[in-house]
């Protein structure tokens, strides 16, 4: 009884605090965003959500490149249809500014030869990006902040050789790699401020290797391997690192240039990431194989996409590792038994809100909105309990 009285205190307050951070039912939810209908012509079959602003308040929804079907914007649940564009086949939307203001994508020219085309959306108008001439495939891959840099890469027809681009101002211009030996690179992420730029090139070895761009000066990072994303202070970096033992590039997260090679699923034959939360401490994208967690095709229609439920959003973190987002999601008390969700295709700044698309059971697709507690939350539940569990031992001693 003495005891008890003694540490109350100390025990209520540490439930107090446990009550006060503990994720709620509601800070783990699931939204649909629309089956389609409200900006596709296609019964919801083309939607997805391919990017979200930094605050995740707004969502870039998409068409694919010569498919029936709108752009969208999602903002704060409503939905603002983007404009068609005066162009062969209507432009897809790749990829949102941090910001959510500036949109960028690219459209086909020619169906026959698939000439793509950079663009972006100004005002209520899609507005061609100036380009270099000879080249087949022109696509924006990367924004800053607030949209004012974009980063991309231009192919040639029918080499593919890939060189990677930077626009600003409304005028491009291919980084520059003096002293590296460089046969194609790709710019694939650019920091807030749009003053450096992280991507890839392969070599005279046919080796991939990861650059670092800034102010006309390029550095390579010394690691064969592809550097897809990086964290806002530049410190973590998701890609991929060759691994010997496979002779493979395999999934991989770096931190202060050291790379760990991350434990994927059993009976995956492809992992992609897709983004990382602004500390990098959240990891999104895709598995394909023949998975635990993905359907029974049998329980599927969907005479176009036979395979589709091979496919699983996946999410990393450094406590949990790879993991299916929807098996996260169905843990913490979400009934998810007419989703798959097949891909996470961008996260939020703070790690809570993920996007992507899944699949219905009667064969539609559609894109969604996954809210997860903020990452560090469990830890800090643990890190609360841990003092009053100490006294408890210590007086049982």
């Amino acid at each position: 009884m003495n005891m008890m009285k003694r540490y109350l205190p100390l025990i209520l307050a540490v439930h107090f605090a446990l009550f006060l951070v503990a994720p709620s039912r509601a800070e783990w939810s699931l939204l649909g965003l629309g089956s389609g209908q409200d900006y596709s012509t296609n019964a919801g079959n083309i939607s997805r959500a391919v990017d979200i602003s930094a605050d995740g308040s707004t969502i870039l929804l998409a068409r694919g490149p010569g498919t029936p079907g709108r752009n969208a914007r999602w903002r704060d649940g409503q939905l603002e249809v983007l404009p068609e564009g005066d162009t062969y086949f209507p432009p897809a939307a790749s990829v949102l500014s941090a910001d959510g203001h500036v949109v960028a994508g690219y459209y086909v020219a020619r169906s026959y030869d698939r000439i793509f085309h950079p663009l972006r959306i100004e005002g209520t108008e899609w507005v061609q990006l100036t380009e270099p001439q000879g080249y087949s495939f022109i696509v924006v891959d990367g924004l800053s902040a607030d949209g004012s840099v974009m980063i991309g890469e231009a192919r040639e027809y029918p080499e593919s050789l890939a060189k990677a681009l930077r626009w600003e101002d409304d005028e491009f211009e291919f980084l520059e790699f003096p002293g590296l030996d460089v046969r194609r690179s790709h710019a694939n992420t650019i920091t807030p401020d749009g003053n450096v730029i992280y991507g890839h090139y392969l070599d005279s070895s046919q080796q991939f290797r990861s650059y670092r761009w800034e102010a006309g000066v390029a550095v390579d990072l010394g690691i064969a391997g592809i550097v897809r994303f990086i964290s806002d202070d530049g410190v973590v970096w998701g890609g991929s690192l060759f691994n010997p033992a496979t002779g493979e590039y395999d999934l991989a997260r770096f931190e202060n240039g050291q790379g760990t090679l991350l434990e994927l699923f059993d009976g995956a034959t492809f992992t992609r990431l897709n983004d990382l939360s602004a500390d990098g401490a959240v990891l999104v994208g895709i598995s394909t194989g023949d998975l635990e967690d993905s359907w029974d095709p049998n329980l599927i229609a969907h005479p176009s996409y036979p395979d589709c439920p091979t496919n699983i959003a996946t999410i990393w973190t450094e406590d949990g590792g790879i993991q299916s987002l929807q098996s996260m999601l169905e843990g913490a008390g979400l009934d998810l038994s007419d989703w798959q969700l097949a891909e996470a295709t961008a996260i939020s700044a703070d790690g809570t809100k993920i996007v992507g698309y899944g699949w219905h059971r009667d064969g539609t697709r559609e894109a969604f909105l996954a809210t997860i507690p903020e990452p560090g939350t469990f830890t800090l539940l643990a890190t609360l309990a841990l003092p009053g569990l100490w006294l408890m031992w210590r007086r049982r001693r």
